[in-house]
């Protein structure tokens, strides 16, 4: 028998800056989308957006969240928050 238990309500650490832009870039890779495609998206130009994927910017969270939608993930994840709660979901569904 496994057991599973899950602490709720405690945050992990925030990943440093390059951790979380990395997510951006891998995200964005696993979505299959060039930052042209992620920037039309988005409605900004790809030049912004390419600044947010190399870290010489940092995202309001709300683009962060639109970010999430494109990607197919969470905005937890692409803020480097990911305590693995949503994987352990998904195996037990």
């Amino acid at each position: 028998m496994i057991k599973i238990v899950l602490i709720i309500g405690q945050q992990s650490e925030q990943l440093p800056l390059l951790e979380i832009v990395e997510k951006y870039e891998k995200a964005r890779l696993d979505a299959g989308l060039t930052q042209l495609e992620v920037a039309e998206k988005l409605g900004v130009a790809q030049a912004q957006y390419a600044r947010w994927e190399n870290g010489g910017r940092n995202p309001k969270d709300e683009t962060v969240e639109k970010l999430a939608e494109i990607f197919g993930t969470s905005f937890e994840i692409l803020k480097g928050r990911d305590d693995g709660l949503e994987e352990i979901v998904s195996l037990l569904n």
